[in-house]
Formats: structure tokens, C-alpha cells, sequence
């Protein structure tokens, strides 16, 4: 390869753009790994200051381990919420069959030759296609 000094410019420029890529990949790098070492910091900093003090989560894990009443309670409240939401879903389904009835007879009013999405009438995708 030729002497620098015998470069073209264009030679010169391709030369300081792969310098330049070379020096922004490398503080890429660098800065990745700042961002690894400053979380690995702040975790052992948290793990130092809340070491032998009563906190939140220790309230958490005696209330999960403590007698069966009070884990009772959480189940409970997450069935019930759980019955709540499958009502829910039957509900929007329900009314989505409605809305779209009646959307399908203003359409064809509009224009008899219209063709469907394909979607049955509560919403959901047509088995036929999976």
C-alpha cells in the first residue's frame, strides 16, 4: 500500500470514515459495559443498605408463608377476578354480535354486493382460517 502521503482524497476520506467507525464501535463497547458495571453497582449497593433492616418484602414473604387464612384470601380475591373477566370477555363478544349485525344490514342497504371479513359474528377469527 502507498505512503499516506500519496493517498488520494477520496482514499483520505474513506481512511478517517473507517477510523471513525472503529473509534464509535469502540465506545459502544465501552459504554456497554459502563451500563453492566453502573447496574452491578446499584444492585450491590441496594443488597448493602437493605441488609438486617425489616422491609417490604420481608412483610411479603411472612404473609405468603403465615398461617392458610391469610394465603386463602389472595386466591379467593384472584378467582373471583378471574370469573369476573371470562364474564366480561362473554359480555364484549355478545355485544360485538349485536353491533355487527346491525352494522351488516346498514351495509347492505349501502351496497348489496358487499363481502365479509371473514371474522364470525362475535369477533372472533374463522377456524376455517387457521
Amino acid at each position: 500500500m502507498a505512503d499516506p502521503e500519496e493517498w488520494l482524497p477520496n482514499q483520505i476520506q474513506i481512511a478517517r470514515f473507517g477510523l471513525w467507525l472503529d473509534v464509535l464501535k469502540t465506545m459502544r463497547h465501552l459504554a456497554k459495559w459502563a451500563a453492566v458495571a453502573v447496574i452491578a453497582v446499584c444492585a450491590w449497593l441496594s443488597i448493602g443498605s437493605l441488609a438486617g433492616k425489616t422491609t417490604m418484602l420481608g412483610a411479603v414473604f411472612e404473609y405468603t408463608t403465615g398461617n392458610k387464612a391469610t394465603v386463602i384470601l389472595p386466591w379467593l380475591v384472584t378467582i373471583v377476578m378471574l370469573v369476573w373477566a371470562l364474564r366480561e370477555r362473554a359480555l364484549r363478544r355478545r355485544k360485538t354480535a349485536q353491533m355487527q349485525n346491525h352494522a351488516r344490514e346498514i351495509e347492505t342497504r349501502l351496497d348489496p354486493d358487499r363481502t365479509g371479513s371473514g371474522l364470525l359474528p362475535d369477533g372472533r377469527t374463522n377456524p376455517k382460517d387457521k
